[in-house]
C-alpha cells in the first residue's frame, strides 16, 4: 500500500497539475501564515504608516526566508546526508504535525523586541538608517520562527530540501507572493485587521487550517519514509 501511495504522489509531481496543485497549497500557506495570531499580535501593527515600510520590510523577509531555505537545502538535504535526509525531514514533518494538532509544544527561538522598541528604533534621523531598520526587522521575523510559524516553517524549508531546484523555486515564490499580499493589504488601513481579528470564525479558521495543515505534514512525512 506504501509503495501504491509513493508511486500515485511521485506520478503526480511529474505532471504540470500535480505541481500547479503543490505551488498553489504553497501559497495558500504563506497566505494564512499572514494572518495567525502571532503575525498579527506583533508584527502587523509594526507596518502600519507608509508603504515604504512594507516594501523595505517585505524586502527583507524574502532575504531571509530563502537564505535559510538555501543553507538547509544544502546542508541538510539528500546531496550531503543522503537518505538520511528523508529520515530526518520525516522525523521533524511529523514533530511539526503534533505542534498544529496542539497536542504538543516545542522550544522556539525568543519573542521579537517590543512594538515600541521597534518604533524608537525607526524615529532614526537619517532615512538611510530608517530604511535599514525596517529591512532588519523583516530579516529577523524571516528568522525567528514562533509557535505559530514555526511549524509552517519546517514544512517549508523541508519541501526546499527534498524537491528539485526548479519546483522548489516556484514553492518558495508562491510562499512568499501569499504571505506578503495579505501583508500589504491589512496594514493599509489598521481597521481591517481590527475587523479581522474581532471576527468569530477568526479562530475557528486558524484552528482549521493548522489541523489541516498537520495532517498535510503527516501525508508528506509517510511519502519521504516510503521514497527511500
Amino acid at each position: 500500500m506504501l509503495d501504491t501511495y509513493v508511486g500515485f504522489i511521485s506520478h503526480g509531481l511529474e505532471t504540470w497539475q500535480g505541481q500547479g496543485l503543490i505551488v498553489l497549497l504553497f501559497f495558500l500557506a504563506g497566505f494564512t501564515t499572514a494572518l495567525l495570531p502571532e503575525t498579527v499580535a506583533t508584527i502587523l501593527p509594526r507596518l502600519a504608516g507608509h508603504v515604504y515600510k512594507r516594501i523595505y520590510f517585505a524586502v527583507g523577509m524574502v532575504i531571509s526566508v530563502i537564505g535559510i531555505g538555501v543553507v538547509s537545502s544544502w546542508i541538510l538535504g539528500p546531496s550531503i546526508i543522503g537518505k538520511g535526509a528523508y529520515y530526518l525531514w520525516s522525523a521533524l514533518l511529523v514533530a511539526m504535525a503534533l505542534q498544529c494538532f496542539e497536542w504538543v509544544a516545542f522550544i522556539h527561538p525568543a519573542p521579537l523586541g517590543g512594538l515600541r522598541t521597534a518604533r524608537r528604533t525607526e524615529r532614526k534621523s537619517s532615512t538611510a538608517q530608517r530604511l535599514l531598520s525596517i529591512m532588519v526587522q523583516g530579516i529577523r521575523v524571516g528568522a525567528t520562527w514562533r509557535y505559530d510559524r514555526l511549524p509552517i516553517y519546517i514544512w517549508l524549508i523541508a519541501g526546499i530540501a527534498l524537491v528539485g531546484w526548479r519546483l522548489a523555486s516556484l514553492m518558495t515564490i508562491a510562499f512568499i507572493l501569499g504571505d506578503i499580499i495579505p501583508i500589504f493589504w491589512l496594514t493599509n488601513r489598521m481597521e481591517r485587521l481590527a475587523g479581522l481579528v474581532t471576527k468569530p470564525d477568526y479562530r475557528r479558521g486558524i484552528r482549521l487550517f493548522k489541523r489541516l495543515m498537520g495532517i498535510i505534514m503527516l501525508l508528506e512525512a509517510l511519502y519521504f519514509v516510503g521514497h527511500v
